[in-house]
Order: structure tokens, then C-alpha cells, then sequence
């Protein structure tokens, strides 16, 4: 083992020195009292030509920069192994070539290498003219990503020329790559494709992980902005007749942003290559028209091969011209199986370009949905719930297609341009119009009011429209091989219902236990209508308070809360805690352990407590504060205040006009589209201001400093703002000269 005593770049004691003189095999750990503080590369990459692990567990906080002026780590080895872990990998920067010798700021590769990275921070890394602004895993590598967070970190092709494929702002990976990425978090990374992820002939997997505010909608040189967090182009070498898997699973997508294609996911699966989304909810994407004018798939871009969607939510996203939840095209054929596809929209200024709102099929090959609920989608134009062409063809069976709506003025293809291949046991609603030009979405469909509730928390970890009593969805669905649980993995029992969710969770006709009947065990129960209060005890506890007002307290163990309508309190207690509130005015509060809590719609208020949290307000107007921990707070949509607490947090604003404080530590502020405000102060900790907007975003200063008492400072990448000797913030991207007085308030 080979410790790291100092600080310096080089010399005795340095990181540079260790891995010169580590053998192979080595671990390299770093001593205590290097905790917090950070390690400036003054002449150059590291260089990692033997198998090494990295570990800074022994100094928390501690940060490897690349001093925005060169890589900060590669690794030589071809067929090698590197590990990192417990670190924060800051500010490296790639420039020169367009090739893969720039790719990976934080981290580049050569082949073949196996690379593991676990609790790792990459934070602020940029591969200006090619690709992977944190992360580079080159031909035949296999790279695992697990517990680390990806932010601001970007991939400009600012001057690629024809390159026109690369560009992932985050992490890249090249061909006959294998990519397993668990339980990460991905926020605000930019990139020309791929925001977050850029994949080519890469095995992918993504799972239990987080994409928040990720963008891809400047586009390179030809692939125009695809995949707002991740872009994937093929899962194996072409023609080894084996093909590989793309799988995205048990994560969450929102507020990502792309052009062309593919707000959030844009998947090109060769066959015999295959891609499966499942358990996920993607949510509040958008895809914006490239130069051409196209915008497609809000939510999701499929093409080229098989792929399956299920168990997930689809909703709210928005594409510019087609599919404003998915979009497929070419070769590809899609099951989608008790998935939720709701509220989202395909809306273009030129009213009729706005086409297909749930979903466009512009492919050539069989496509079936089942179970699916398809409600409240909108196109300007044509298909508000689907809008497919004469060469694909969609069997639908046991589907709901409920309020969509098309905003043409001839009274034509509201629900579907096209009627579909009946599968059976399908529900519109309401009926077509009449005239011939609003085909119902089959022959056979029933039409009644299915009495669907709100988009709300639907429990498994999902949203979706729960059917209400005396729907007549209820029972009348039919058997469908393979298909024995509904969209949250609840079983379905003999008598189907029609849609994602059974009605009552379909638990096999029994019934919930009466509320307040907790153990000190596991419980599994669903409150009641009325306002009800509930102590779950000990032990990992999932708790579904309907409608009303309700209290919720999940005490001791890893506890699921869920509020639904009403305005609800919940409180996590000890342990890693999943709290989401649902509609209306909640309050949320994590406590201890490491907590996610969600506000969902409504103006809530988000209290994370002790430990890192992660705390996502929604839409509406939410507060937000991390309190004590390393916290990651998003405000999403609306006019949100954010306030991180003790220690290093990061902070996303979102949409809106949001207010951001880091408070104390040294905290990452991104403001987000809006006239944002950043709040800093005198002993507090240094807040870098990623997306500072001069003559649209303020900064506010903690009385008694005012501007008089400041001064300006050009350094690499930005300006500080200094108090005295201290330095208040580094905002990035921005020369001194453009602060005045008017640029500053006092809070």
C-alpha cells in the first residue's frame, strides 16, 4: 500500500510520485489530513501504466483537479485494471485533436482496459473537441460505474469538423465495449450526443440511477442532438450473429433536453441486438427541431431493432414535431406491456407539424401494445394518442386510449390517425368524431368513461391513472401469456382489468390490512381515504396514503412513503428512506439516513435531515433543504428555492425563477433556465456558480456585505468573487468585467 502525504503536484508525498512507484497490484490510499482539500495538476495527466487502485476513503472530500488545463487521469495499460473510489475528479480538460486521444477529461483509457469506479464525484471535466467530458472507456474495455455522481460535466465538438457521432458530456464508451452504470446520479451534463451517456457497439447496462437536467440539443457536426441523457448505437460488433442488450432499468429521466431525437433516451438496438426499458419513469423531457426541423420522441427515440418497453411511465415530455413521448422508426419493433403513456405532447408553432402525441410509429414492422394506458396526450396537429404509418403495424390488447386529443380543425385523428389491429378487450374515450376522419382505435373497442384518477404515485415506484370504483375497465380485460402482474409488478388476478394497474392492486382478491395495524416487521399497507395518521414501526415499510390530509411517519428501517392527494406530512425516520408526496401542498422529511424524497405536483416543502440526500420538488413552487450531508437538491419545474445546509452540496434549480443557497460548504450552484438567484456570504464556504446569465440572473450578498466591499479576479475558467482574502465564489464562465452594481442584492 502507498500513501499520499501532500498536496503537492509533484515531489515526495505526491499522487504523482506514488504512481510512478507503486507496484503492480498496488493500492494508494491518502492521509487523513488531506480531507477536503485539493490536489492542483500544474504539469500534466496523471499517468496510470500499471494495474492500481485509488481509494481516498481515509480523506472524504478530497479532490483530483486538472486545474482546467489538462486531463486528469489516463490509464496506459492495454488490458489493464484501474480502480477508483472515494474521490472527486474536478476541472480536467482536453483540447487538440478530434480523435479519441481527447476523449475522457476526468478519465481517458487506452484498450482494453477494466475500469471500476465507485463513489466517485466528476464534477466540471470537459473534452472540448471530441467526446466523454468525464469518462473515456475505449475498444474492448468494461467499464462498472456504481454510487457516483456526474455534474456539469461537458463535450463541446466545438471544433470536430465531421465527427458526427461522439460528443457524450459525460461518459463515452467505444466499440465491443461492455457499460454497467448502478446506482449513479447524472445532472447537468452537456453533450452533442448523448448529455450524459454516448454509446457505440457497447453492452449497456443502466440501472437504479438518476438523470436530472441533462442536454444535448447543440449537436455535432451531422447527428444533431440526440439522446438528451443517453444515446446508444448498436449493442455488439456488427455481424457477430449474436447481438447484445441495451437495458435501462429502475431509473428515473427528467428535465433532460436534446435536439433531433430522443429527449431522454435515443437506442439504436441492431437486430439481433435487443433493448428493454423497464421499471422506469421518464418524465418532463423535451426534444427541441434541429436545422432540418425535426424534434422527435420526447421521451424516447427507438429505431433499427427489438426492443421492449415495460412496467414504466412515460409523461409529460414534449417534442417539437413527432411523438411527444416515443418516437420509432426503421427496422425497429416494440412491445410496450403495462406502461403508462400519459399527458405528453407533440406541439410545433406550424400547428399540423405536431403529430403522433403518445406515441408515432414510423417504422416498417409489427408493434404491440398491451395493457398500456394511453390518456391525455396532445398533438397540435394530427394522432393525439398515436399516429402511425401505412407500412407498421400496432396490435393492441387490453389498452386504454383516453382523452387525447389532436388540435386540427377538421375533426380528424384524435385518438389514432389509423384504426389498429385488434387484439381485444381495448377501451376508448370518448367517442370518435363524426364525419369518417376520427377513427376509433378498433372495431370491437368498448367506449365508456373508464372513471380514471389523476397522473399521481400509483406505489412500485411508478405514476400512473389508477381506475376508480365502478370503472368499466374493471374485469374486462382477457389473459395475455406472460403477462401476470400489472405496471407495478402487482399480480394481476383472473379477471384482468383493462390498462397498466389493476383495479384495488390487484392483489388477488385480498384485501389490505386496516390501517394503523403496523408490525415491527416489513409492512406492505394501504391507508384510507379519509385523513388518517401512521406510525409504521421498525422495519422496511411501504405505506400508500390515498386521499386526505395525511401524517406518515416510516420510524426505523428503509421505508417507501407515498402521500397521493391531499396535503400529507411524511416523515422517513431512520434509514435510507423513499418519500413522495403526490399532489397538492406536502411536507417531506427524510431525516436520517441517506433519503430521496420526491414533492411530484403541488408547492411542497423538502426537508432531507442527516446524510446525503437527494431531493427532487417536481412541478409547482417547492422549497427545498438538503440540511446536513453532501446533498443533491433539484427544483425541477417552477419557481423553487433551494437550500443545501452543512457540508458540499449541489443544487439545480430547473425551470423557473429559482432561488439557490448553498449555505455552508463548499456547494455547486446551477441556476437552469430563469431569472435565477444565487445567494453567498462571508464564512460560509466557496459556491461555484456553473450557468451564471449576466443581465438575467442576480446575486444575492448575506448583510453586512455589500458591493463596495468586493473584488473581482479573472482565473482559469471564470471569475472570483472575493470578500477580502476570501473567496465567496467562482462563477463560471464569466470575465470580471461583467459584474456591476445592478448585478447584486442584499439579503
Amino acid at each position: 500500500m502507498t500513501l499520499v502525504t501532500s498536496l503537492a503536484d509533484s515531489g515526495p508525498g505526491s499522487l504523482r510520485a506514488a504512481l510512478a512507484a507503486a507496484p503492480n497490484g498496488d493500492t494508494i490510499t491518502f492521509a487523513p489530513n488531506l480531507a477536503n482539500q485539493t490536489i492542483r495538476l500544474t504539469s500534466g495527466q496523471l499517468l496510470v501504466d500499471r494495474d492500481i487502485i485509488i481509494d481516498g476513503a481515509n480523506a472524504p472530500g478530497l479532490v483530483i483537479s486538472g486545474n482546467e488545463s489538462s486531463r486528469v487521469f489516463y490509464v496506459s495499460k492495454q488490458g489493464g485494471s484501474a480502480t477508483f473510489r472515494n474521490l472527486t475528479v474536478a476541472d480536467g480538460r482536453t483540447r487538440g485533436a478530434t480523435n479519441v486521444s481527447t476523449s475522457g477529461a476526468g478519465i481517458g483509457t487506452d484498450i482494453r482496459v477494466n475500469l471500476t469506479i465507485d463513489n466517485v464525484t466528476f464534477r466540471n471535466n470537459e473534452a472540448e473537441n471530441f467526446s466523454g467530458g468525464a469518462v473515456s472507456l475505449e475498444f474492448q474495455g468494461k467499464g462498472t460505474i456504481t454510487n457516483s455522481r456526474f455534474d456539469n460535466n461537458r463535450a463541446s465538438q466545438k471544433n470536430s469538423g465531421s465527427i458526427v457521432e461522439f460528443g457524450a458530456g459525460a461518459v463515452q464508451s467505444w466499440a465491443e465495449t461492455t457499460l454497467v452504470v448502478r446506482n449513479s446520479e447524472f445532472t447537468n451534463n452537456k453533450g452533442t450526443n448523448g448529455g450524459a451517456i454516448g454509446t457505440i457497439q457497447t453492452e449497456l447496462l443502466v440501472e437504479n440511477s438518476r438523470f436530472v437536467g441533462n442536454d444535448s440539443s447543440k449537436g455535432g457536426a451531422a447527428f444533431w442532438g440526440q439522446g438528451g441523457a443517453i444515446y446508444a448505437d448498436a449493442a455488439s460488433k456488427f455481424g457477430d450473429g449474436v447481438g447484445g442488450q441495451m437495458i435501462i432499468r429502475s431509473s428515473y429521466f427528467s428535465a433532460n433536453r436534446a435536439a433531433a431525437q430522443g429527449g431522454a433516451l435515443s437506442l439504436y438496438p441492431y437486430r439481433p441486438d435487443r433493448a428493454l426499458i423497464e421499471n422506469s419513469i421518464i418524465v418532463d423531457n423535451t426534444v427541441v427541431a434541429d436545422p432540418g426541423g425535426n424534434g422527435l420522441g420526447g421521451g424516447v427515440r427507438l429505431a433499427v431493432g427489438d426492443s421492449i418497453i415495460r412496467n414504466s411511465t412515460i409523461a409529460n415530455n414534449n417534442a417539437e414535431t413527432q411523438g411527444g413521448g416515443v418516437w420509432i422508426a426503421e427496422d425497429a419493433s416494440v412491445q410496450i406491456i403495462n406502461t403508462t403513456i400519459g399527458n405528453n405532447k407533440a406541439v410545433n408553432p406550424d400547428p399540423l407539424r405536431g403529430i403522433g402525441g403518445g406515441i408515432f410509429f414510423a417504422n416498417n414492422q409489427a408493434n404491440k401494445l398491451i395493457n398500456v394506458t394511453l390518456a391525455n396526450n396532445t398533438a397540435s396537429g394530427f394522432g393525439g394518442g398515436i399516429f402511425k404509418n401505412d407500412a407498421s403495424s400496432v396490435e393492441v390488447t387490453n389498452s386504454l386510449f383516453v382523452n387525447n386529443r389532436a388540435g386540427n380543425s377538421f375533426s380528424e385523428s384524435f385518438q389514432t390517425n389509423r384504426t389498429l389491429t385488434d387484439g381485444g378487450n381495448n377501451l376508448q374515450f370518448p367517442a370518435s368524431l363524426p364525419g369518417g376522419k376520427d377513427p376509433q382505435i378498433t372495431g370491437s373497442a368498448i367506449v365508456a368513461d373508464p372513471k380514471l384518477g389523476p397522473l399521481q404515485d400509483i406505489g412500485g415506484g411508478q405514476l400512473g391513472y389508477l381506475l376508480q370504483a365502478g370503472s368499466p375497465a374493471i374485469n374486462a380485460g382477457k389473459a395475455v401469456a406472460g403477462v401476470t402482474t400489472d405496471q407495478r409488478s402487482l399480480p394481476r388476478d383472473g379477471a384482468i382489468d383493462i390498462g397498466s394497474t389493476e383495479f384495488g392492486g390487484g392483489g388477488g382478491g385480498t384485501t389490505p390490512p386496516p390501517t394503523g395495524q403496523f408490525t415491527a416487521g416489513n409492512d406492505d399497507l394501504n391507508l384510507t381515504d379519509n385523513a388518517d395518521s401512521a406510525d409504521a414501526l421498525a422495519g422496511n415499510d411501504r405505506v400508500v396514503a390515498l386521499s386526505g390530509s395525511d401524517n406518515v411517519f416510516g420510524n426505523a428501517g428503509d421505508d417507501s412513503l407515498f402521500g397521493n392527494a391531499g396535503d400529507d406530512t411524511l416523515l422517513g425516520g431512520d434509514g435510507a428512506d423513499f418519500l413522495f408526496g403526490g399532489r397538492d401542498r406536502d411536507r417531506l422529511f427524510g431525516n436520517l439516513g441517506n433519503d430521496q424524497l420526491f414533492g411530484n405536483i403541488g408547492d411542497d416543502e423538502l426537508y432531507g435531515g442527516r446524510d446525503a440526500d437527494s431531493l427532487f420538488g417536481g412541478q409547482n413552487n417547492d422549497s427545498l433543504f438538503g440540511n446536513i450531508g453532501t446533498d443533491f437538491l433539484s427544483g425541477d419545474l417552477g419557481d423553487d428555492s433551494l437550500f443545501g445546509g452543512q457540508d458540499n452540496d449541489t443544487l439545480l434549480g430547473g425551470d423557473g425563477a429559482d432561488l439557490l443557497s448553498g449555505d455552508l460548504g463548499n456547494d455547486l450552484l446551477t441556476g437552469g433556465a430563469g431569472a435565477d438567484r444565487f445567494i453567498i456570504g462571508s464564512g460560509k464556504g466557496t459556491e461555484t456558480i456553473t450557468d451564471y446569465q449576466d443581465g438575467t440572473d442576480r446575486i444575492l450578498l448575506v448583510a453586512p456585505l455589500a458591493f463596495g466591499g468586493l473584488s473581482f479576479a479573472t482565473v482559469s475558467g471564470g471569475a472570483e468573487i472575493r470578500f477580502g482574502s476570501e473567496v465567496l465564489a467562482f462563477v463560471q464562465g464569466v470575465s470580471p468585467a461583467v459584474f456591476d452594481p445592478a448585478d447584486f442584492g442584499t439579503i
